[in-house]
């Protein structure tokens, strides 16, 4: 009788860069008798065509949803023969690499799916609640994979008011909930750049600006601080936080207009 394979998986934030014996996800260094992986889509590959691979499988966290798969995968084997697995990696490997943008290309209820796996295993938890957590998180995927199936999600938002649209994809729009996944939609609806706010409570509105990518020309960080001395003058913090395609507006909201925000935003 053949023996049975014991799969093993380590998550540990203090792992050293090199793991002789061990298929390893993340920043690691090859060593004797170790895989190492840093890309979702390249596991997948070396998996389905039945590449031998150490039975632990160690990284330092479960920072995204492409590590959470890694791990269903590694542990499931049975799972990359399912024809649908293929669609499901390449949709957590376009969110993990654009983000946002990237979620506009997956199907809406398995993007709100991917967000909501993301949010069950956030980075940090203590490790006796990872334990507990990993188990289910692989039981909604599997019956994904297997039977189309998804777990009860949070209420989905109401869709984004459009409010104003102008050339090269310009939207500006008001949204309930995260304006994040309020960028998802619009995205998907074919808007690349703008602006989408919350609905005022006391006076202030949460903002962000935002483009698709770096091929779509917004000088955020320069609109950034123009921003921000709008806010000093009216003796607010200059909070407003500027990434490579987004800029947030202070976590409290701002007291500046919409009709001042947007005569702003159309000159960068």
């Amino acid at each position: 009788m053949a023996e049975e394979l014991q799969f093993r998986l380590v998550v540990d934030k203090d792992l050293p860069r090199s793991l002789p014996g061990a298929t390893a996800f993340g920043d690691f260094d090859e060593a004797e008798g170790s895989v190492v992986y840093k890309s979702l889509p390249v596991f997948f590959s070396d998996l389905a065509l039945g590449r031998p691979l150490p039975l632990a499988l160690a990284m330092r966290d479960l920072r995204g949803i492409d590590h959470v798969l890694v791990v269903a995968l590694f542990l499931h084997r049975e799972l990359v023969i399912y024809p649908s697995v293929v669609g499901l990696v390449s949709a957590v490997d376009l969110a993990s690499r654009w983000g946002v943008s990237g979620l506009a290309h997956v199907d809406r209820d398995l993007a709100r799916f991917l967000v909501f796996l993301s949010s069950f295993l956030p980075p940090g938890l203590p490790k006796k609640t990872l334990h507990e957590r990993v188990p289910v998180a692989m039981q909604w995927i599997q019956e994904y994979v297997q039977k189309g199936l998804l777990p009860a999600l949070p209420p989905e938002a109401d869709l984004p008011r459009i409010l104003n649209f102008g050339t090269n994809g310009f939207v500006v729009a008001e949204a309930s909930g995260l304006l994040e996944m309020a960028w998802v939609e619009l995205f998907r609806q074919g808007h690349l750049r703008g602006m989408v706010f919350s609905p005022p409570q006391n006076d202030r509105r949460r903002v962000l600006i935002g483009r698709k990518s770096v091929f779509l020309e917004m000088k955020l960080s320069q609109l950034g601080q123009v921003l921000n001395e709008a806010e000093r003058a009216m003796g607010e913090p200059p909070e407003w936080k500027a990434g490579v395609n987004w800029l947030e507006s202070p976590k409290g909201g701002t007291l500046i207009p919409v009709s001042n925000l947007m005569d702003v935003v159309l000159k960068f």
